[in-house]
């Protein structure tokens, strides 16, 4: 019940045309929006390009296999299809701006906001989530399994120039998307599993405006995950 769109990554053959210290002679009144994310993982190298409207509003992830798409009404997000399947997975309803309901392949999830602590809980699945700032804070479901993060603040990530407050489904609904694009750098995730608890910490480098580049998510010596970071400037 409930489960993810899953993002299917093609291999990537794509170098960083950028070095670390990538020195960008553009002005400070431009802006740049992650538009490759490539990510090795088990010894995998995958790609995944990211696509923007004239808004510069996201409006899908691609690869040759799998096309999620975003549709907007009012700059929210009300819709997330899986195009290759022609799906429409999850519709999104709002009240005075803050999500209410979430159809779930025409399940009706109501959604319980508190304000005071900006989470969100899904009444009938045992999903619960929350923000720090327009990123994910934590998210819990059901069975005893909850993600935490905590963020590299001062430093701009991947989603740093995207508009909007609410940026979360666009991360959330799309296969943990939420762990590899955040408006700021995640710094450490903390998995716990029934109490069982890791966590990996982020070796992040940034370019020479303070955009997140690169980052590795480790625990004890052991790789999560890497990824490098393209960006387009307008």
């Amino acid at each position: 019940m409930f489960k993810r769109i899953s993002v299917l990554l093609i291999l990537a053959v794509a170098i960083l045309g950028c070095s670390k210290d990538d020195d960008n002679s553009r002005g400070d009144s431009r802006r740049k929006y992650v538009s490759k994310i490539i990510l090795e993982q088990n010894d995998r190298s995958m790609t995944m390009m990211i696509d923007y409207n004239n808004k510069m509003q996201i409006t899908g992830y691609s690869s040759p296999n799998t096309l999620i798409r975003f549709e907007y009404e009012n700059d929210r997000v009300v819709a997330i299809k899986e195009e290759i399947n022609n799906d429409d997975s999850y519709k999104l309803y709002y009240t005075g701006g803050i999500l209410s309901d979430i159809y779930y392949y025409s399940e009706s999830y109501p959604v319980i906001y508190d304000a005071a602590n900006r989470t969100y809980m899904l009444d009938g699945s045992g999903l619960e989530f929350g923000l720090d700032g327009r990123d994910i804070s934590f998210f819990k479901s059901a069975n005893s399994f909850q993600e935490s993060f905590t963020y590299d603040t001062g430093k701009k990530g991947p989603l740093h120039d995207l508009g909007g407050e609410d940026i979360f489904p666009v991360t959330l609904f799309v296969n943990s998307m939420y762990y590899y694009l955040s408006a700021v750098p995640i710094k450490t995730i903390t998995v716990d599993e029934s109490g069982n608890k890791k966590t990996y910490v982020a070796e992040n480098v940034y370019d020479n405006q303070g955009y997140l580049i690169e980052t590795t998510q480790s625990s004890d010596g052991e790789v999560f995950f890497k990824i490098n970071y393209e960006y387009k400037v307008k």
